[in-house]
């Protein structure tokens, strides 16, 4: 077990991972219901607030290849929710292009941690599993949590949040992803601790002890997340179809014989391929910027774009 930290030497990190709808969210406002544990929330996020840092940002300004996109995503970031929820007043002068990325985005999250006088910081982007293997390697001492839940669960809970249910290739498109997070996640399943959602619901006391012992944090009686649940639906959720199930179980039975450094590969590929976007959520509360417009004016670009990337 690693030493716990304080606030008068360093402060430990927590990646809370897994596919979107899986319980994430729920996990991380459980663990920053702990004194010792600081997560930037806000009510229109339902608590935790995800940074995007890593899955969003960095490759909308080109993976930070120069020093102008690096300071495009420094000016973009500390303009944004997440920034203004870490600072709410005056935030500190961190260079990005002489720390770097990671170095960047730990210092701010370690500053806002101590300034609440915490130990620990939790931060929960789902899509962050996608880069898992470059999180792992820049952050060598972090804690990594992973959210799993049943399958057609999750993949329910996704159509419906953000697809048509009507829709056959909706179905089809988020249980692709479904098993994709997995594999990624699989390939890495000896590095981070896994927590099932259907434990924590059945037993939550006994489950918030057991991740607690494993980050090393004293844990306290009856903590939970004192945010309401971020719920897919209006009421008791409907039953997946036999037509949509067969969707489901077709795509695991094939994701089977898939290795997963392929799907990993692949997920990079698609990542260079996409490029970057800034979630419509990312200035929801402070409407901090116009991030196309700043990005414009601080990145130079008649420069090709990058083609370093970060997993």
């Amino acid at each position: 077990m690693r030493k716990v930290a304080t606030v008068e030497n360093s402060v430990s990190k927590i990646f809370v991972l897994g596919r979107h709808r899986s319980g994430t969210t729920w996990v991380t406002n459980i663990l920053a219901a702990h004194p010792s544990v600081f997560t930037p929330e806000h009510q229109a996020h339902q608590g935790q607030h995800e940074s995007a840092f890593f899955s969003s940002l960095v490759p909308y300004c080109r993976f930070g290849k120069t020093e102008v996109d690096l300071r495009a995503i420094s000016a973009i970031f500390e303009r944004s929710d997440y920034w203004k929820l870490l600072f709410p007043h005056t935030g500190p002068e961190i260079d990005i292009a002489d720390c770097g990325l990671s170095a960047y985005f730990s210092q701010a999250m370690d500053q806002a941690a101590k300034d609440r006088k915490c130990a620990f910081w939790v931060e929960k982007t789902p899509a962050h599993t996608l880069v898992l293997r470059y999180l792992l390697k820049e952050y060598p001492d972090a804690y990594f949590v992973r959210v799993r839940r049943h399958r057609a669960d999750v993949i329910r809970s996704n159509v419906y949040k953000f697809g048509n249910p009507g829709s056959y290739m909706d179905w089809i498109r988020h249980s692709v992803w479904h098993e994709l997070y997995e594999k990624v996640l699989d390939l890495y399943d000896d590095q981070i601790y896994s927590i099932e959602y259907e434990a924590l619901v059945d037993n939550p006391d006994r489950e918030t002890h057991s991740l607690f012992h494993y980050l090393g944090i004293p844990p306290e009686n009856n903590l939970a997340s004192g945010w309401a649940a971020d719920s897919s639906f209006g009421s008791k959720p409907p039953e997946v179809e036999k037509k949509y199930l067969n969707i489901i179980h077709f795509n695991a039975f094939l994701f089977r014989f898939a290795p997963r450094k392929l799907c990993e590969r692949f997920v990079s590929r698609w990542l260079k391929k996409r490029g970057g976007f800034l979630p419509p959520w990312f200035f929801k509360v402070y409407k901090g910027m116009d991030a196309d417009h700043e990005r414009a004016n601080i990145s130079d670009t008649r420069q090709p774009p990058a083609t370093d990337k970060i997993i």
